[in-house]
């Protein structure tokens, strides 16, 4: 698709001079071609949730089907097991949406309690994925914790399963 619309810039460009526009897109043909692909960062597990959700309320918007679906209780846990984190209930939701094509894009915020220090976590969770399978989401994560501070600083992945409900969450090395 690229270089169909390279192309057509090329040719619009360059109309006095076909031959030209051709061995031109050939040779934007052949540096994409060279390009090397980085190797993804590598993910570090960070903590595992089993989900409890309350009653599924929705709407008709624009978008699509409009989801209110509250999340009851979930206790975060490391890679031993060890509760890292638990839920606060009350006021964790998934707000997100259905298109007519079952495309999920998720909008969940949560609100978790550190089990280490006693403090407050925010985490916002914005994706997409397919019902009833799996979903992919970006995650936001501020805290005043002094034990998981650093993860202020880390790109965050979570990756959610919904039969049972689960979410594992992973972050990249700290970027700075």
């Amino acid at each position: 698709m690229l270089f169909n619309l390279i192309s057509v810039v090329i040719l619009v460009a360059t109309f006095d001079g076909l031959v030209y526009a051709s061995k031109t897109l050939e040779s934007l043909e052949a540096k994409a071609n060279s390009i090397a692909v980085p190797a993804p960062p590598p993910l570090e597990f960070l903590f595992a949730a089993n989900v409890t959700l309350g009653q599924f309320d929705s709407f008709e918007g624009p978008l699509g089907t409009r989801l209110n679906v509250p999340i009851v209780s979930a206790n975060f846990s490391d890679a031993n097991g060890d509760i890292v984190a638990r839920l606060i209930p009350g006021n964790t939701v998934e707000h997100g949406y259905v298109t007519a094509s079952g495309i999920l894009f998720t909008d969940i915020v949560w609100s978790l309690r550190w089990e280490v220090d006693g403090k407050l976590a925010y985490l916002r969770a914005l994706g997409i994925g397919k019902l009833p399978v799996q979903n992919l989401n970006y995650v936001q994560l501020e805290t005043d914790s002094e034990v998981y501070g650093d993860l202020n600083r880390r790109f965050i992945v979570a990756n959610i399963t919904f039969a049972p409900p689960h979410i594992s969450f992973f972050a990249a090395p700290s970027a700075f």
